[in-house]
């Protein structure tokens, strides 16, 4: 790879994580994407005036309706952190991507039942995730979970 390839990254951004735990199962929250017919984790590029945490508070309010003073916290730390070229499905050669994992905790019920209350809405566990397809037969981004198992972020056990 070369250092151009390098600076021209196909992906610089963040993916955001919102858990809950539903008969001590963990699941994370996903959007159904109409257009690549995908359940996605809330997904933000990243400009160069923005941190990788601040790029999520946009799609966080665009996607979820939620606000940043009451209804949600994103962590100060991520989670993980790749940067790293990644051969994508079909395509002939690696990309570069810099991505980073960040957990988001919801602020009570109320911002959980907002959330919940959204047609597009998918709470996959982390098998699906790492099958690729929730139990319904919905896909999960294919990019997202190679993201996701790159980052080492599902236990092996469950993979």
């Amino acid at each position: 790879m070369s250092c151009s390839d390098e600076q021209n990254p196909a992906f610089i951004g963040s993916l955001g994580i919102v858990r809950r735990y539903v008969d001590e199962t963990e699941e994370w929250l996903t959007i159904w994407d109409e257009i690549e017919e995908v359940c996605k984790l809330i997904q933000a590029d990243r400009t160069e005036e923005e941190t990788f945490r601040d790029c999520l508070h946009k799609n966080l309010e665009a996607e979820l309706s939620l606000n940043a003073k009451k209804d949600y916290i994103i962590s100060g730390l991520s989670m993980a952190h790749h940067q790293a070229p990644i051969e994508w499905p079909g395509e002939e050669t690696p990309q570069w991507v810099i991505v980073q994992f960040f957990p988001i905790q919801l602020y009570g019920q109320a911002a959980r039942d907002k959330v919940d209350r959204l047609p597009d809405v998918q709470w996959l566990t982390l098998s699906e995730i790492a099958k690729g397809c929730s139990t319904e037969g919905k896909p999960f981004d294919e990019k997202q979970r190679l993201l996701i198992e790159r980052a080492d972020l599902i236990p092996a056990y469950l993979k």
